[in-house]
């Protein structure tokens, strides 16, 4: 445990110097922002009147449209983890010490995530200040919150697996992208697969499960997909550095 922390705090203060993570962190800020106005003008503007609920009507469609944010973002985040290391020769090294991999890992992977979350959290002062205008179900705005944490924590766990491949870091981000974005539209043309096919790909969507967690619905089969899909990628991972050993690197 020891290590991981030591690891960690590296892993933090290389972060915080890096200037990329500043323009990522505005980059979300105001996307968020952007989306979170246009949603609140356009209930305001046209389903207020028809009776729709503000879950339903203002926080579903924001948390729809933040989960295009993270996408986006996220590769910017992850893109260096493991590239930036084999780029200058010192993943190596890291690997030649008395540390365990997948302390490697996790403390690359918390890094990373202390940074998503912290982004998410400040994101928290948009319906503060809607709460002054109207009455909010506060239960189903965390739903929502809770489902973009955890499609958050298995997009980084994709980056995370794809830095571990490559030594360029905008390779690294756009792979990362293209393989989020994929996760997220995998359901749109779900009906040529038949019935079961159909029910394997919208599981598979985790647009759909964050339209789920955005209507205040926590279902635990949602849940489970995002934490599964997390440990697998992160496992993936682990062997991806593991195969140094085929390659004669240690």
């Amino acid at each position: 445990m020891r290590n991981f922390w030591s690891l960690f705090k590296k892993e933090f203060y290389i972060y915080i110097n890096f200037f990329i993570l500043y323009a990522v962190i505005t980059i979300f800020l105001l996307l968020s922002g952007y989306f979170f106005f246009t949603a609140t003008v356009r209930f305001d503007t046209f389903l207020i009147d028809e009776g729709v609920s503000i879950t339903e009507g203002l926080f579903r469609q924001f948390f729809l449209d933040m989960v295009h944010v993270v996408c986006l973002t996220v590769p910017l985040l992850t893109m260096r983890l493991f590239s930036e290391e084999k780029k200058t020769g010192t993943i190596e090294l890291i690997l030649t010490y008395p540390i365990r991999d997948m302390e490697i890992i996790l403390a690359k992977y918390s890094v990373c995530l202390a940074i998503f979350l912290l982004m998410l959290c400040i994101t928290g002062i948009y319906p503060f200040l809607i709460s002054h205008i109207w009455r909010l179900n506060i239960a189903a705005i965390l739903s929502g919150y809770l489902g973009i944490f955890l499609i958050g924590c298995a997009f980084i766990s994709i980056g995370l697996l794809v830095s571990s491949f490559t030594k360029d870091q905008i390779v690294a981000a756009m792979v990362t992208f293209g393989i989020c974005l994929l996760f997220l539209t995998i359901a749109f043309n779900a009906g040529w697969a038949g019935f079961t096919g159909q029910k394997i790909l919208v599981h598979l969507s985790f647009l759909e499960h964050v339209n789920k967690f955005g209507k205040g619905v926590i279902e635990s089969g949602s849940i489970a997909h995002c934490v599964i899909f997390t440990i697998c990628f992160i496992l993936f991972t682990k062997e991806s550095l593991k195969s140094r050993y085929w390659r004669g690197l240690k």
